[in-house]
């Protein structure tokens, strides 16, 4: 119930400021303000909290690194530095997964505020608050990429970005696939020759010194069986809704015909590889995240302002999105020792 509660504080946020034209942001930050104190006072709720509790006890060591992304093992050693126990280290990581997004609506313009309150909001807070904590941390990063994109600060964009992979390693999907879209590097062969050479040894020194961590996270994909044709369908139909969009915008024609053929290509590509393996459906988990920011970058960028049927598309989207995690929630209800359902407060044990 609660996170039917604080959906509906952010609809009607939207809601005011359509009907008002408020162009603030005083009722966003309201909404995001109030939707925050849900994971930052939860109890054991969130199908990750007690993993990541357990895991913040072992990082507080650096020696027991465990090939987990440097940036957060750092975070999680800097947490074990202080005097508090690991289930109050987790919330303090929705604590600043909540005040980066506060950031975000601080330097946001009119569509990013909408964007944020409409889709993101709706689709991946509690997942990415409550959850999946290291991809919520490096998705803030990755809003601020696009921001930066929007504002066409190139270099910003690249090293926030950047840094969005010393949180999740799988952040390097979106990370792509926005700048495939929105990067406009102007350099010589020579920077090209030694950016490569540079990203390529350091992706070759994590993936050896890393080695033994990805092997345990394909050998656990493997554990898991096949699932079924159907799994990942909520997140098909949301690509497709933006599709859709994409179709209907206003964005130049050679943008359109990029965007919605790698759109699809990626989308049945990824279901495909779903029914063999868990690893597609993280890909088409990854897509719903990244389709939509490289949308809100090239509007950006070329100047080009959501219209209504632009954010039609996006609150449509974003309800059907959230509709779709919220009965996933109500599946899982009672399973497992930390489940989204029934939700109680971090004092009620």
């Amino acid at each position: 119930m609660i996170y039917i509660v604080g959906h509906g504080l952010i609809y009607y946020s939207v809601i005011i400021g359509a009907l008002t034209r408020y162009q603030g942001r005083f009722f966003a930050w309201i909404a995001v303000f109030a939707v925050g104190i849900v994971p930052v006072l939860r109890g054991s709720v969130g199908t990750d909290t007690q993993a990541y509790e357990q895991m913040l006890v072992r990082l507080s060591d650096l020696g027991a690194w465990e090939g987990r992304e440097p940036g957060f093992a750092f975070l999680a050693w800097l947490i074990g530095s202080i005097p508090v126990s690991p289930e109050v280290g987790v919330r303090l990581i929705a604590v600043l997964f909540v005040l980066g997004l506060l950031r975000y609506l601080q330097r946001a313009d009119h569509d990013e505020i909408f964007f944020l309150l409409t889709y993101f909001m709706p689709v991946f807070f509690y997942q990415y608050s409550m959850n999946m904590i290291r991809m919520g941390l490096a998705t803030v990063l990755l809003l601020f990429m696009v921001q930066a994109f929007r504002r066409d600060d190139q270099r910003s964009a690249l090293i926030v970005g950047g840094f969005s992979l010393l949180f999740h390693y799988s952040a390097l999907f979106p990370f792509l696939f926005v700048m495939l879209f929105c990067g406009k590097f102007s350099i010589s062969k020579a920077k090209i020759f030694v950016g490569s050479t540079f990203v390529l040894a350091v992706s070759a020194f994590l993936l050896f010194y890393n080695m033994e961590y990805f092997l345990i996270k394909i050998e656990s994909y493997k554990l898991f069986e096949s699932p079924a044709w159907y799994s990942g369908l909520r997140i098909i139909a949301v690509v497709i809704v933006l599709l859709v969009g994409v179709c209907l915008s206003k964005l130049p024609r050679k943008y359109k015909k990029r965007l919605i053929f790698l759109g699809f290509f990626c989308l049945f590509f990824f279901w495909f590889l779903a029914w063999i393996s868990y690893a597609g459906l993280r890909l088409l988990d990854l897509l719903w995240l990244a389709f939509p920011l490289v949308i809100m970058g090239l509007h950006g960028q070329l100047g080009i302002a959501l219209n209504g049927r632009d954010k039609s598309i996006f609150l449509f989207a974003g309800v059907l999105g959230a509709g779709a995690i919220y009965l996933g929630f109500m599946k899982g209800a009672g399973l497992g020792p930390s489940p989204f359902l029934p939700y109680h407060w971090f004092w009620q044990g």
